[in-house]
């Protein structure tokens, strides 16, 4: 049975998986996280363990992957990142069920995303040549008679054998990248951490794939971490009212960029796509006007947030620096523990290619969980981590009501839905 360790940011889910592994250093570990310097923290905080961490080098053919392959073999405590761990396949699998280890996954991981590296045209010659054939569960496959195969779609022949490509849509043109589920059955244990796993698409995906998992609670017993079944919502219901006592949210006409109507939604990612230059200039001046004339913010305590395309289209005097930019899907990271004047300047959908892959499925995401989800894991990179009060600018309407909503419980069992007092 999976643990989902759902508590809020800054609660110390981590410092629970550190304690944890040096409590049992007797097993085995992977420990994933999003970034290289919490691979750092790791390492260096569970001194009486011994962590590697994969890299390249030239016993190993140059690649991350093959040393991880090595370290497996080697049944080596391996802390790495969600990137690597995608590239997970059967060989990996093997490896893992032989080493018996436990699995700790600060933050979902990517599981199921779009892909596009493959054209229509070179899909139907893959078919047509019998490289490859779809299953009955629409899976892409490599036929066995062509593993001899060595070419330009090496990679496309990887991911086929690794069961990670499904066709989809209606002509069934569109491919979807898929994490195998097998990896995470074949560890002993499995916990993630995270916050609101009802508004993660991996609680879909495992939905999808019928994998099952528990709810727990990280707790602090003076300087002791401890994980409980999840009994209440008390943890939530405290996070998110002292979340309201230090929260400052602007209210004025640096609002006024839009009111959503059928059919547009302004400043989500279609929005920026189709916005006249006007627009992305009122956003440049509104953003530069909170941060001078309302806030007075400083470039060593402002951070704010749009869509990467966007970024040297809104970014203006006073937020120009690129430390003070951080991107929207950013989060595991403490490195912005420091700022307290924000500006959330997006309208955050999941991409509709998947929301519409799981409908297919009989599956129904909640959009709304997923936007406000995100929004607060960015948030709570700042000082509010610390308990410390913050400014923030949500220019969108829709992510401000979702905010606003979220401060007043009034979303509470429709987003958290996961206990209901």
């Amino acid at each position: 049975m999976l643990k989902i360790v759902d508590s809020p940011m800054g609660r110390g889910k981590t410092s629970w998986a550190i304690q944890e592994m040096k409590n049992n250093s007797q097993k085995r570990y992977i420990y994933i996280t999003p970034y290289c310097d919490e691979i750092t923290r790791v390492i260096n905080q569970c001194n009486c363990i011994s962590f590697k961490e994969p890299k390249k080098n030239k016993a190993d053919r140059g690649t991350k992957f093959n040393h991880l392959k090595s370290l497996l073999k080697r049944r080596e405590n391996i802390a790495t990142t969600h990137a690597l761990f995608k590239f997970a396949n059967c060989e990996i699998k093997n490896l893992i069920e032989q080493g018996n280890y436990t699995l700790i996954m600060d933050e979902v991981c990517e599981v199921v995303s779009k892909y596009s590296g493959l054209t229509n045209k070179d899909f139907d010659l893959l078919l047509k040549n019998n490289n490859i054939y779809v299953d009955n569960k629409g899976f892409v496959c490599w036929n066995e008679d062509k593993l001899d195969y060595e070419g330009k779609f090496d990679v496309i022949k990887t991911m086929c054998l690794n069961r990670n490509l499904i066709v989809y849509g209606k002509n069934k043109n569109m491919l979807i990248w898929n994490f195998p589920c097998e990896i995470l059955n074949a560890f002993e244990d499995v916990f993630i951490l995270t916050y609101i796993f009802e508004g993660q698409l991996q609680k879909y995906y495992f939905q999808l794939n019928n994998i099952r998992y528990e709810y727990y609670n990280v707790f602090k017993n003076k300087d002791r971490y401890y994980i409980a079944p999840m009994t209440d919502n008390k943890e939530d219901l405290e996070f998110i009212r002292n979340a309201k006592k230090m929260t400052n949210i602007h209210q004025g006409r640096l609002n006024n960029i839009g009111t959503p109507y059928k059919g547009n939604n302004p400043l989500c990612k279609n929005w920026y796509k189709k916005a006249k230059p006007e627009q992305l200039e009122l956003l440049k001046k509104n953003i530069y006007n909170y941060y001078t004339n309302i806030v007075n913010g400083k470039t060593d305590n402002i951070l704010w947030t749009t869509f990467k395309d966007y970024r040297f289209k809104v970014r203006g005097k006073g937020f120009y620096k690129d430390e003070s930019f951080l991107a929207c899907n950013t989060r595991a990271t403490n490195k912005f523990k420091h700022t307290y004047n924000l500006v959330y300047a997006i309208n955050f959908f999941p991409d509709t290619v998947i929301i519409n892959y799981f409908k297919q499925n009989g599956i129904e995401v909640n959009v709304d969980a997923i936007s406000i989800t995100s929004m607060l894991q960015w948030i709570w990179r700042s000082r509010i981590r610390e308990g410390l009060p913050i400014n923030i600018y949500i220019p969108s309407q829709r992510m401000r009501n979702l905010f606003n909503n979220w401060l007043d419980e009034k979303l509470f069992i429709y987003v958290l839905g996961k206990i209901a007092s």
